[in-house]
């Protein structure tokens, strides 16, 4: 019975340590991303015709504005 536990615990283990590997590479693409990129760029990514659909739908409603800071930004 503790040999089961132990190899339970060792699986479980194993698993967090993939997990956190995987995390670990996920933030580096980010961050890599994040660093090549500028705001215009971003924000043509996050606007396209790819991902306006998308982005407009996980918007809470709270968010929508009379003025979005993109209508703000261009009035100046």
């Amino acid at each position: 019975m503790i040999a089961t536990k132990q190899k339970s615990n060792h699986r479980g283990s194993t698993l967090i340590s993939i997990n956190n590997k995987i995390t670990q590479y996920e933030q580096q693409r980010i961050h890599h991303h994040i660093q090549n990129s500028d705001v215009l760029s971003f924000f043509n990514l996050l606007t396209g015709p790819d991902m306006l659909d998308t982005v407009e739908t996980l918007l809470p409603k709270h968010r929508e504005r009379a003025f979005p800071p993109t209508k703000m930004s261009s009035m100046f």
